[in-house]
């Protein structure tokens, strides 16, 4: 319907029209015509946040009127009067009759168009976002909500939901989306990885508008993450280093794990120097705070240096260093409350969950599998021992089941020397006889 107007306006120029043209084309290699779904995305990613600004509609007018009589000569005043956005957004509430047929062509020939399909209407949904001057919580999420239901799609036909698209080499992948990979091969925390996602949309965002010349409002990077020992924090704040790299926010990405002990001087004014110390090394990269809140001991004046001194340094290399502050998620938010400075330089508190006892098993036997060890006897045995553990605060979590493990092989050991000519099955195979007693 609007097939030779798209690639007409977007040869014209423009970053969002070149995203249009980029997905308009790529499809059609495939011999597949998805300017209808263009204009159902677009609609629908303009619908998102209800806000409906000028930015947005005046290059939503420019793109589309002229092969569609009932946005010629409108204004953007008039288009908010019709109602034409009304329930725009429920296009992306479910897979699309092409994006299926997409899929079902990819299920019998081994295709990707539909792995096409998704890369390009991500890109096209986060440049849209891009347009106006405030990218809201509600477009990141619903960016992430469209990608997993795509994605959700796939997996049910069998298919990987992590091919490139067609013209990229599969095994070839960019560094972003192999750190996306390792991001989603964790077991749980998908509110940790949800957030994470969004986290990346945002900065893809604030990219396209800087390559634009769109003001980009200063941010703070800076995190907290809380939750209980062994829920991944330290694991997923390396990998978010280096997403950050890929996208640019980052030069290094590194992470410099640190707590009180390597914060805190000994006397009064030593302990900005060792602060100093500390943000030098981490530059360009992650600096991970262990328990921050136990720099602030009653009445320490020594660790409220360290704090002042942190909170003067979060914003001087707001754009050089990420600090994440980790631990307890009662005591962090104690901290927070305690101290407005400190609080209003974190953008986000990322709530780690407990494991639950089907995704401990899970950790535990890929421990055991990566350890070279056959785990498939003992899985039964495993869940009713993280059933029976007791659940305080100091229940570590994935080093649990990381513990069970180096205790059961311990035992498996102890078990087969008795054994005069073990076979390998028995020398691999842990069983419930080498739970720990």
């Amino acid at each position: 319907m609007f097939r030779s107007k798209i690639m007409q306006v977007a040869t014209s120029g423009g970053a969002f029209t070149t995203t249009i043209q980029q997905f308009v084309t790529d499809l059609d290699r495939l011999g597949v015509d998805a300017t209808s779904d263009v204009y159902e995305l677009c609609r629908a990613t303009i619908d998102v946040d209800g806000m409906l600004t000028d930015d947005e509609l005046h290059i939503f007018i420019e793109t589309f009127a002229p092969d569609n009589a009932t946005l010629s000569g409108v204004t953007p005043a008039e288009l908010r009067r019709r109602r034409f956005f009304h329930r725009a957004r429920t296009f992306l509430h479910q897979p699309s009759d092409l994006f299926r047929q997409l899929v079902e062509s990819d299920r019998l020939d081994g295709g990707r168009r539909a792995a096409t399909y998704l890369a390009r209407s991500v890109d096209l949904m986060q440049s849209i976002a891009s347009l106006d001057s405030h990218v809201s919580h509600v477009e990141l999420a619903a960016i992430d909500n469209f990608r997993t239901c795509m994605t959700t799609c796939l997996t049910q036909a069998g298919l990987d939901p992590n091919l490139a698209p067609e013209g990229q080499a599969s095994d070839r992948r960019d560094e972003l989306t192999d750190l996306v990979l390792q991001l989603d091969a964790l077991i749980g925390l998908e509110p940790v990885k949800q957030r994470v996602r969004q986290l990346g949309d945002l900065l893809t965002i604030m990219t396209l508008r800087r390559e634009r010349g769109l003001t980009v409002p200063p941010m703070t990077h800076h995190l907290a993450f809380v939750g209980n020992p062994g829920t991944g924090k330290t694991t997923v704040a390396r990998i978010l280093g280096k997403i950050y790299r890929a996208l640019g926010l980052l030069e290094k990405g590194h992470l410099v794990e640190v707590d009180r002990a390597d914060l805190v001087a000994g006397y009064v004014g030593q302990t900005a120097a060792k602060v100093d110390e500390v943000m030098a090394s981490a530059m360009d990269g992650v600096l991970l705070i262990d328990e921050a809140y136990g720099l602030v001991r009653g009445t320490d004046e020594y660790g409220a240096e360290a704090i002042d001194a942190l909170v003067k340094r979060m914003e001087d290399h707001r754009d050089r260093v990420v600090i994440i502050l980790t631990g307890y998620p009662e005591e962090m938010n104690g901290l927070l409350r305690s101290n407005p400075g400190l609080r209003s330089r974190i953008a986000k508190v990322v709530e780690f969950p407990d494991y639950s006892n089907i995704e401990l098993v899970e950790i535990f036997e890929r421990i055991a599998t990566e350890s070279g060890y056959g785990p498939g006897p003992a899985l039964d045995s495993a869940l009713r021992w993280f059933e029976g553990a007791p659940r305080g605060r100091e229940f570590g979590n994935g080093r649990a089941a990381r513990q069970l493990f180096e205790d059961m092989m311990v035992e498996h050991a102890s078990r087969v020397a008795q054994i005069e000519h073990p076979s390998d099955r028995q020398l691999t195979d842990l069983t419930g006889e080498d739970l720990p007693r």
